[in-house]
């Protein structure tokens, strides 16, 4: 069996106070953001143009 080491790696500084994250699908894109940030933090969206505003909103 390997040893394992302890070492946690170097610490990681934060870059982004308000992170989101994308999930790019064809027919639908889910957007999901902080929690603490609006009422609503996880949404679906549609493909079309209209909706791709929406999402930039």
């Amino acid at each position: 069996m390997p040893n394992r080491t302890t070492d946690r790696g170097p610490d990681l500084k934060l870059v982004n106070l308000s992170p989101a994250a994308i999930d790019i699908g064809s027919k639908m894109h889910m957007a999901a953001v902080n929690p603490a940030c609006t009422d609503k933090p996880v949404r679906a969206f549609g493909t079309f143009t209209q909706d791709l505003h929406e999402l930039a909103d």
